[in-house]
């Protein structure tokens, strides 16, 4: 199992630090998406 470490966790699996950052950019994508509509419907 291969480990790192992430100054706010500690000590993180590769899994787990690969699974956090699919889901923080899955949230940065959401907030384009609502930011583009909003651009859209200000048209």
């Amino acid at each position: 199992m291969r480990t790192g470490f992430h100054p706010e966790r500690g000590v993180v699996t590769l899994r787990v630090q690969l699974e956090t950052l699919a889901g923080h950019d899955l949230n940065h994508l959401g907030q384009i998406r609502r930011l583009a509509v909003q651009h859209t419907a200000r048209r």
